[in-house]
C-alpha cells in the first residue's frame, strides 16, 4: 500500500492521494494494535517474529507493487521495453 501511495504522489494522481492515504492509516493502525496485543499477551520472541512476517509481508507487497504497475504501464502505453 505505501508503495502505491508513493507512486500516486510521483505520478500526481490528486484524488488518489486522500483515499490512499487514509487506507494506509487505518492498515497502520490494525498493524500496531495486533503487534501490541500480541506484545502484551506473549513474549518477546513472538512479537519479533510478527514484526519479521509484517516486514517480509511489506517488502514482498512493494515488489509485487512495482512489477504490477510495470505491466499496466505497458498496457497502457505500449511500451516495448
Amino acid at each position: 500500500m505505501k508503495s502505491i501511495a508513493q507512486m500516486n504522489v510521483q505520478y500526481k494522481r490528486k484524488g488518489m492521494i486522500m483515499p490512499t492515504s487514509i487506507i494506509l492509516a487505518f492498515m497502520e493502525l490494525f498493524t500496531l494494535g495486533m503487534f501490541t496485543k500480541n506484545f502484551l499477551e506473549s513474549e518477546i520472541l513472538g512479537s519479533i517474529l510478527l514484526a519479521l512476517v509484517i516486514g517480509t509481508g511489506g517488502g514482498l507487497g512493494s515488489m509485487v507493487s512495482l512489477d504490477f504497475h510495470h505491466w499496466l504501464s505497458k498496457k497502457i502505453y505500449k511500451w516495448d521495453k
